[in-house]
C-alpha cells in the first residue's frame, strides 16, 4: 500500500449525529454524507472507522454501500463496550472475493474452484492460527459468509464450538451418497 491515501481511516461520528465543539449546524444531511463519502471512494480511501455510539453513522454508513456495491471501502464498526467486558473477542475479516481481499481471480470465465467451502474454511482456520487461536466461542456468518460460517462448524466443531447463521439458512451438509437415478436403457425396447 504505497499511497498515502489508501492508508488513512476516516473517522464518522458526524455523519451519524451532532459531533464536534465547534458544530453548529448539526449532522450532515444525507446527501451531503454521500457527498464526503463519494469523495472518500474517488480519492481512494480505504476504510471507515464507526460504532454503535455514532448516532446513526452506521446507518448511513449501510445505506451508502448498499446504494454501492462496487465500493471498496472496508469498514470498522467498533462493537458493544459489553462484549469485550465480557471477556469475548470479535474478529470479523473479509470473507475471500469481499472487500480488499486478494489472490483470486474476478474474471469471468475463471476457475471457482478457489471459492469452494473446504478452501474458505481453511481461510477462517489460517487466520486463527495466525493470530494463535485455538478455538472459538461462535462463528457467525452473514449472508453468503453464513454457508462459509455452517462449513466451519460442521468440519471443526473442535474449533467451532458454535455458529450463528444470519440471513441465509443453511440446508445441511451435503449428502455421503448421491442419490442414484436408475434408469432402464431396455425400457423402450
Amino acid at each position: 500500500m504505497n499511497d498515502p491515501v489508501a492508508r488513512l481511516v476516516l473517522g464518522t461520528a458526524q455523519l451519524g449525529m451532532d459531533y464536534g465543539v465547534a458544530n453548529r449546524t448539526g449532522k450532515p444531511a444525507p446527501a451531503t454524507a454521500d457527498a464526503v463519502l463519494d469523495l472518500a471512494w474517488k480519492e481512494g480511501l480505504a476504510c471507515l472507522d464507526t460504532a454503535q455510539a455514532y448516532g446513526e453513522s452506521e446507518a448511513v454508513i449501510g445505506s451508502y454501500l448498499a446504494r454501492h456495491p462496487a465500493c471498496p471501502i472496508r469498514v470498522i464498526s467498533k462493537l458493544d463496550p459489553a462484549l469485550a467486558d465480557a471477556g469475548y473477542r470479535v474478529i470479523a475479516p473479509d470473507q475471500r472475493g469481499y472487500g480488499l481481499t486478494t489472490g483470486w481471480s474476478a474474471d469471468y470465465d475463471d476457475d471457482l474452484g478457489p471459492f469452494r467451502f473446504l478452501n474458505l474454511v481453511r481461510d477462517v482456520l489460517g487466520l486463527l492460527s495466525a493470530m494463535d487461536i485455538e478455538s472459538v466461542a461462535a462463528v457467525v456468518g452473514h449472508d453468503f459468509g453464513a454457508f462459509a460460517a455452517a462449513h466451519c462448524a460442521l468440519i471443526r466443531p473442535d474449533v467451532f464450538r458454535a455458529v450463528a447463521l444470519m440471513s441465509a439458512p443453511f440446508a445441511g451438509p451435503p449428502p455421503l451418497k448421491a442419490p442414484v437415478n436408475v434408469v432402464d436403457i431396455d425400457a423402450d425396447l
